[in-house]
């Protein structure tokens, strides 16, 4: 155990009973920030991930000709497929 926790414990163990209440309200608070702090930088990481891969997305937006015909394209690839004759 660090000295700084052995500290702790013996203020703790110098304290009143009637006391624990309130150090046991400070140490649950404490250990919430804690849990926040790591589950914040859990989401920002998730967050910045989350905005590298749509920044990837964006680079292929608007990289489709136009004036596609969607009819000729389909009916090409249904007759590639099964060999339908024109």
């Amino acid at each position: 155990m660090t000295q700084l926790k052995e500290l702790a414990i013996g203020i703790i163990q110098r304290l009143p009973e009637e006391k624990m209440t309130f150090v046991f309200n400070i140490l649950q608070n404490v250990e919430k920030i804690v849990e926040d702090t790591r589950h914040g930088a859990d989401e920002e990481r998730d967050i910045d991930e989350s905005q590298v891969a749509y920044q990837r997305l964006l680079k292929y937006s608007g990289t489709l000709h136009r004036h596609v015909d969607y009819k000729k394209e389909r009916a090409e690839s249904r007759d590639e497929k099964y060999g339908y004759p024109r």
